[in-house]
């Protein structure tokens, strides 16, 4: 026996039955996911993690911006401008 192709498909009353036939079990996974989803977020410990990219533009002995650096203080600038960004 063939089914015709009006028979398999379902009216938007016969829809709304069947989720009110499972209202209470809908309700019940819902609120279980919104508990688990709660009691994982507090439980677990709060971790932050930020990453930046440092682009340094360095030019030594500068006569626009007046920087008059010896090579040797090269490191010691990039160490200072690190610990600053830290």
């Amino acid at each position: 026996m063939r089914s015709s192709s009006s028979e398999l498909i379902l009216s938007f009353t016969q829809i709304g039955a069947m989720l009110r036939a499972r209202r209470e079990l809908i309700f019940m996974i819902t609120a279980g996911a919104v508990l688990i989803a709660g009691v994982v977020s507090l439980v677990l410990p709060k971790t932050y993690v930020a990453t930046a990219d440092i682009f340094i533009d360095y030019r030594m002995n500068d006569p626009i911006s007046g920087r008059q650096f010896h090579p040797l203080q090269d490191e010691s600038y990039l160490e200072t401008q690190f610990d600053v960004i830290k």
